[in-house]
């Protein structure tokens, strides 16, 4: 917390530097933005990602501990409909859903000790290639109305008319009309519902109950028949239906620096008929209301094939007169630029080339806070920030647990302020175009220094003020102070408290890092006065623990700039 008087005098202006990265950029078309999922009026200033909220919940306010003995039956959406509210009032701009259409699990209850359990983020990530029949058919007729709609649209015909794609509805969300309901009401609240897609496997289930996953080949694989005209129902079976010819890479064969059915078998995204399946999916998601999608293993694709589907995808969305997505971002998990570049041209990726550093400054090797003054991240890109991600999380990961966790106990108020704190810095800087992403178990645990709240009300503020620009200093080793046009932050992760002086703000002052008389306001609606004449100006920053403070009504800057000149 902030100490509750402050009065800094005598300050400055309103030129500011942008931040230096050591970074890079590919080509003009990401110096111009992505060609797909990228509307600059229209970027999100932060995500909900509300993974799995229906049956992952946590035990007790702020503790982090996740409730392990529930079951897939009769999930819905309520619980993140009953959530919208609060996630708006936030300051969140969009909710980011898991894999939307039906996917493994096909478990009735999630064990306490049980694979099964610990590797709830990946089961959500084997999707179903399912047989489009008339049940669904009759969810498309109760969503869009009587005929306006059909499976044909929405799916890949076979050579004797049957329809295979993906198909909306799963224990994770409801039915189909359960997501349109909560894509409505998120709508209604101001937040758009961004998709995770998976488009490069599907699940080892299309070789049966009984094959094992070792042996199993091109020949044991079949689309999936639904039992039950409940889409929350555990009952399947293999259809019996062929794939169409070339529409799996060969198990084993190397593409794009991986070995394909490392996690299930790899589609074909270079096939026509793959790249169909995945088009006619895009247009649904985009029909039923979809504003932005995220794509899962995105470095396991070639650019080339990413770029035929998303322009396939939005020829014919637009051209069907929908409005392909104003927003994505794709995984591509690899901290070296080689491996991103590729990918810019094409849409906003997620940033994890910052993640190492900021996993070693605010736990791990404890780098000093001046490595973020110019740090190592993704600049002048499309980017989406974050801190964690679903599958690094503690008792949710396969075995992968984040440097932020590195004890495994995500109830550790240490464990927890290292995350919080990286987001705290995330939302204080602007140094990727782009949003910032919160998993929602972070967003939970925030009771504790409210560092997600005051930061997402900076980061709010400074994008309605239009606040580009940004300096930041480091003040020693574990105290970095962040100036935006109309605010300034101080991040302190060490264990004692700092009081910013006035000398903090006012020396160097051939350094354009201007902050203006006026008055300022925090979060919790203290108000601070800057004035001149004051020469013993004080923050404190409380250890371990942040200050977000926004210029409410600037004062004297043309006398204060003369002064800083003339000094």
């Amino acid at each position: 917390m902030v100490e509750h008087v402050m009065r800094i005098g005598g300050f400055l202006g309103l030129f500011l530097l942008a931040v230096p990265f050591s970074a890079h950029a590919s080509g003009s078309a990401a110096l111009n933005g992505p060609k797909f999922f990228y509307d600059s009026t229209k970027v999100p200033t932060a995500i909900y990602h509300a993974f799995d909220l229906p049956f992952v919940k946590t035990i007790g306010t702020g503790t982090g501990k996740i409730n392990r003995n529930l079951t897939f039956s009769d999930e819905d959406t309520t619980p993140i409909m009953n959530r919208l509210d609060s996630i708006k009032a936030r300051g969140y701009t969009h909710i980011q859903i898991s894999p939307p259409a039906i996917c493994k699990p096909r478990y009735s209850k999630l064990s306490p000790g049980g694979y099964d359990f610990k590797d709830i983020w990946y089961l959500s990530y084997q999707p179903y290639v399912v047989v489009l029949d008339s049940s669904y058919q009759t969810e498309l007729d109760a969503v869009f109305g009587q005929g306006k709609k059909t499976i044909n649209q929405y799916g890949l015909p076979l050579s004797d008319g049957t329809i295979i794609g993906y198909r909306l509805g799963n224990s994770r969300y409801g039915s189909l009309a359960d997501l349109k309901a909560l894509i409505d009401a998120a709508k209604g609240n101001g937040l758009g519902i961004i998709a995770d897609v998976v488009m490069h496997q599907i699940s080892w289930d299309h070789g049966g109950a009984n094959t094992n996953v070792n042996s199993m080949g091109l020949s044991d694989l079949h689309p999936i028949v639904c039992d039950s005209t409940d889409p929350t129902d555990n009952t399947f079976s293999l259809s019996g239906l062929n794939f169409p010819n070339n529409f799996f890479f060969q198990r084993g064969t190397g593409q794009y620096g991986y070995t394909t059915w490392d996690w299930g078998p790899d589609l074909n995204t270079g096939n026509s008929s793959v790249q169909t399946m995945i088009v006619n999916y895009f247009q649904l998601l985009s029909d039923i209301g979809i504003t932005g999608i995220r794509l899962d293993g995105m470095k396991q694709l070639s650019p080339g094939n990413v770029q035929d589907i998303f322009q396939q995808a939005k020829t014919q969305i637009e051209k069907n007169g929908g409005q392909f997505f104003t927003w994505g971002h794709g995984e591509v998990a690899d901290p070296q630029y080689n491996v991103t570049s590729p990918y810019l041209p094409l849409s906003p990726i997620e940033d994890f080339i910052s993640l190492g550093l900021l996993q070693n400054i605010f736990a791990g090797s404890n780098q000093p806070m001046g490595f973020l003054v110019t740090p190592w991240a993704l600049g002048n890109a499309a980017a989406t920030a974050f801190s964690i991600l679903h599958d690094q999380y503690p008792g949710v990961s396969t075995g992968q647990v984040a440097t932020y966790y590195s004890n495994g106990n995500h109830a550790d108020p240490s464990n927890i302020v290292n995350s919080q704190l990286a987001i705290a810095y995330l939302m204080a800087t602007k140094r990727c175009n782009g949003p910032l992403l919160v998993l929602r178990f972070e967003d939970e645990k925030d009771s504790i220094a409210q560092l997600i709240e005051r930061g997402l009300d900076f980061r709010t503020q400074m994008e309605a003020k239009n606040a580009p620009h940004e300096y930041a200093k480091a003040l020693n080793n574990d105290v970095l102070l962040i100036g935006r046009q109309y605010g300034f932050a101080v991040i302190n992760k060490g264990w004692s408290s700092y009081t910013l002086s006035q000398n903090d703000l006012r020396s160097n002052a051939q350094l354009p890092f201007y902050i203006p008389d006026g008055t300022y306001k925090d979060k919790w609606g203290n108000t601070y006065t800057m004035a001149s004449g004051i020469s013993t100006p004080k923050i404190n920053v409380f250890f371990r623990n942040a200050a977000f403070l926004i210029l409410q009504s600037p004062a004297g800057q043309t006398r204060a700039c003369h002064q800083l000149n003339k000094s």
